[in-house]
């Protein structure tokens, strides 16, 4: 399956290429008649760029930068069989340059470089922190791969093009992928350079120093490639980090892992069992994200509404919440990722009250009939989730619910299926997304009798 999608990548990366060469410039010209802002990320304000001289020498340096950089690569396309596929006894073979505008600039970024290592995040739909959307994305059509195995395949081989052709060094595959398929991503890609679990977060300096030296000795032993997978239920949580979000907002992570179990996700056995960090550390972390300019924080986990229960006994989400609009001057704080059975007068109380919190919740609820949702083993039924949807309504006047749905789950009903686009259009929820069921692979959900 790995095979067949680096060839169907390719062929659309082919027919993708030309339009991005013809556009890119056009863009750039654009983008230099535009008024362009700095944004102080302490004091949170826009700031206009009065030199427009400055400015428009700018923005042509990116436009020749971007000219070249493309006729270098139409030249290499050129020499690669006329067609932009590397020659078949290559490897490598079936690359060309990624599509997307992005990737395109990641190219001419790094182009300066020397001995660089590029760490691929292996987690589910793009900007997801916590690869929440793993167990909902559609398998591909033409290979059968699951859509997050899919979207991190296409990360690596897009990294794996700028190794073949720019300045790029070394390749470090981490995140779900990693810990899901280990091993096999260093049979499947002999361009990885190392592997890490999601238990082996802390030892990306080691497997850089180990990339390093190879890379220094310039004979590269595909067998002493590194690898490290340890135990993700011990691995300590928090610490240093890299913000790759817009400087006016932050994610803040407040567990890691999920017990709930649900049949069709595979996120217990990727990140492991439910732990809370210390309500102390995520205070200290909201402080400083609050000094660099954050002015919303987006509190996050598998299972946001269970937070405090493993350190303190008892639900401390709405604690949680109250403590950060105390101890910061951040302006929003925004909840993802609830879960119904668990939404508790403390909480609708905290977010109906506190100005601070934005009144806006996401609680996905996955279906409505009854035995769709204990087939999936979703606690609490479809009563639980009437009264938590009614009592949201009725606490907090305007509160924006969004939610999502899985169909086609094993067994379900025409009846069933009907009975969840009643509920949708009874409810009218401000933001719905609904997901194809696909089967993910060590679920008890893959091995139920699937509908057509």
């Amino acid at each position: 399956s790995v095979q067949l999608h680096r060839q169907h990548k390719h062929d659309d990366q082919r027919q993708k290429r030309n339009q991005l060469f013809k556009h890119t410039k056009q863009a750039a010209e654009e983008h230099k008649n535009q008024d362009h802002h700095t944004y102080n990320r302490t004091t949170g304000i826009l700031h206009p760029l009065h030199n427009k001289a400055d400015k428009y020498l700018n923005t042509t340096g990116l436009v020749q930068q971007i000219e070249h950089a493309a006729h270098d690569y139409q030249e290499q396309a050129d020499h690669d069989d006329g067609e932009g596929i590397l020659r078949s006894e290559d490897p490598h073979r079936g690359r060309e340059h990624p599509p997307k505008g992005d990737a395109f600039h990641l190219t001419l970024l790094i182009g300066a470089g020397e001995d660089i290592a590029a760490a691929v995040p292996g987690e589910g739909a793009l900007g997801d922190p916590i690869g929440k959307g793993s167990a909902q994305q559609q398998n591909d059509l033409h290979t059968g791969l699951p859509g997050d195995v899919k979207e991190a395949i296409d990360n690596i081989l897009d990294i794996a093009w700028l190794k073949k052709h720019a300045n790029l060094k070394g390749i470090i595959v981490t995140g779900c992928m990693s810990e899901r398929y280990g091993k096999d991503i260093l049979e499947e890609f002999p361009e990885v350079d190392a592997v890490l679990g999601v238990g082996s977060i802390h030892n990306i300096c080691e497997a850089i120093d180990s990339v390093a030296t190879q890379i220094k000795a310039k004979k590269r032993d595909l067998s002493k490639r590194y690898y490290s997978c340890e135990d993700k239920n011990t691995v300590k949580l928090g610490g240093d980090r890299v913000l790759t979000t817009p400087d006016y907002a932050a994610y803040l992570k407040i567990s890691e892992g999920c017990d709930n179990r649900c049949t069709y996700c595979a996120i217990p056995n990727i990140r492991g069992k439910f732990r809370s960090r210390p309500m102390e550390d995520l205070v200290a972390e909201a402080k400083d994200l609050d000094a660099l300019g954050v002015r919303e924080l987006t509190v996050v986990a598998q299972d946001t509404t269970r937070y405090g229960q493993d350190l303190y006994g008892e639900y401390k989400l709405a604690a949680l919440l109250h403590r950060l609009s105390e101890e910061t001057n951040i302006p929003w704080l925004r909840i993802l990722y609830c879960y119904p059975d668990k939404i508790t007068d403390e909480l609708v109380a905290e977010i109906r009250d506190n100005p601070r919190v934005l009144k806006y919740i996401d609680l996905p609820m996955q279906h409505i009939s009854d035995s769709v949702l204990k087939a999936m083993n979703r606690h609490g039924g479809s009563k639980v989730i009437r009264e938590s949807v009614a009592k949201l309504r009725r606490e907090i006047p305007g509160i924006i619910i969004r939610t999502t749905f899985i169909v086609g789950f094993p067994g379900e009903t025409d009846e069933d299926f009907d009975e969840l686009c009643e509920f949708v259009n009874e409810q009218k929820f401000e933001r719905v997304g609904v997901f194809t069921y696909s089967r993910e692979e060590d679920t008890p959900a893959y091995d139920m009798e699937q509908i057509d």
